[in-house]
C-alpha cells in the first residue's frame, strides 16, 4: 500500500471524556507526509478523546501494540463486557384440556403435559383419572430473560406404555405476547387450540383449514413483582422486583470496573 499522509497527536493535549458527558464532535485534521511537513495530502475528519471502560466505545476497543506481546497473554489486552439480562419469573398454571384425541378411541388416555422454555423442561403428574378432558391444575415455574425472543411451548402426551409417549397437540406462544404481572390479581386464563405435530412444525407446504382442534385451558404471565436470584443469597445485595415500575428510585449510582486481579 502507498503512503499517502498522517496526523500526529500529543497525549497530554487529548481530551478526556468520562459519560454522561456528550460525545466530541469529529474534526478536519490535515494529513502530512512522513517528514510531518504539510502539504497537498488531503484532510481526514475524525474524533479523539480519551475514554473510560463506561464508554460506549469501550468494547471495540484494541491494544495500541506498541510493544511486542506474546499469544499468551493476548487476550487479556482486549476488553470484555459482560451484560447481565434482567431475569423474570414466567408462571406456567396448567389447568385442563379439553377433547383430546387419543391413539386408541377405544381407550381413555392417561395424559400429561410437558412445558418446554428454552433448555428448561418441566412436566406435570399424569393425569389421575383416564379421560379425554383431563384436568391438572398444577403451576409450573420458568425463568425468562429480556429481550424475550423465545417461545413457550406445550406438549400433550399420551402414556401409551412404559417410557413410550404419543403426541396429542401442541401449542406455542412467544414469550412477548404473556402479559406482565405488576399486582395482585392473576390474570385472566385462557383456552388455546392444540395443533397436531404435524401443524406444529409446519410440514409440508400445504395449509389446510383447521376444522376442529382440541383445547388446553392455561393462565400465563411473567412476574413483574419478584427478583430472580442469580447469585448466592449470602452475597446478593439486588432484592428488587424485576419490573423496573415497581422498583424504588435510586438515590444514586455506582459504576464498577475491574482493573486487575492478582494472587487468585
Amino acid at each position: 500500500d502507498d503512503f499517502v499522509g498522517k496526523v500526529d497527536f500529543d497525549l497530554n493535549e487529548v481530551p478526556r471524556r468520562v459519560p454522561p458527558d456528550s460525545p466530541l464532535a469529529p474534526e478536519w485534521y490535515k494529513l502530512v507526509d512522513r517528514k510531518g511537513e504539510r502539504g497537498k495530502r488531503g484532510e481526514i475528519m475524525l474524533a479523539v478523546w480519551m475514554g473510560t471502560q463506561a464508554d460506549e466505545a469501550f468494547p471495540e476497543a484494541w491494544h495500541a501494540d506498541a510493544h511486542s506481546i506474546s499469544q499468551r497473554n493476548l487476550a487479556n489486552t482486549r476488553c470484555q463486557v459482560y451484560f447481565t439480562p434482567k431475569l423474570y419469573y414466567l408462571r406456567v398454571h396448567v389447568i385442563e384440556a379439553q377433547d383430546l384425541v387419543p391413539s386408541d378411541r377405544g381407550r381413555p388416555p392417561v395424559t400429561q403435559v410437558r412445558v418446554q422454555l428454552g433448555n428448561q423442561l418441566r412436566p406435570t403428574k399424569p393425569s389421575s383419572i383416564p379421560t379425554v378432558n383431563p384436568v391438572w391444575n398444577e403451576e409450573l415455574m420458568f425463568v425468562a430473560s429480556e429481550p424475550f425472543d423465545e417461545f413457550l411451548i406445550v406438549t400433550v402426551e399420551e402414556k401409551v406404555g412404559p417410557g413410550r409417549d404419543e403426541i396429542l397437540g401442541r401449542m406455542m406462544i412467544s414469550i412477548r405476547d404473556i402479559p406482565m404481572r405488576m399486582e395482585t390479581k392473576l390474570p385472566d386464563s385462557r383456552w388455546f387450540n392444540l395443533l397436531k405435530p404435524s401443524f406444529a412444525e409446519g410440514e409440508g407446504e400445504r395449509k389446510e383449514r383447521i376444522k376442529f382442534a382440541s383445547k388446553i385451558h392455561l393462565r400465563l404471565c411473567k412476574e413483574g413483582g419478584y427478583h430472580v436470584l442469580d447469585e448466592s443469597t449470602h452475597f446478593s445485595s439486588d432484592f428488587q422486583p424485576s419490573s423496573k415500575h415497581l422498583r424504588k428510585d435510586p438515590i444514586g449510582l455506582l459504576e464498577v470496573g475491574i482493573l486487575s486481579a492478582r494472587n487468585l
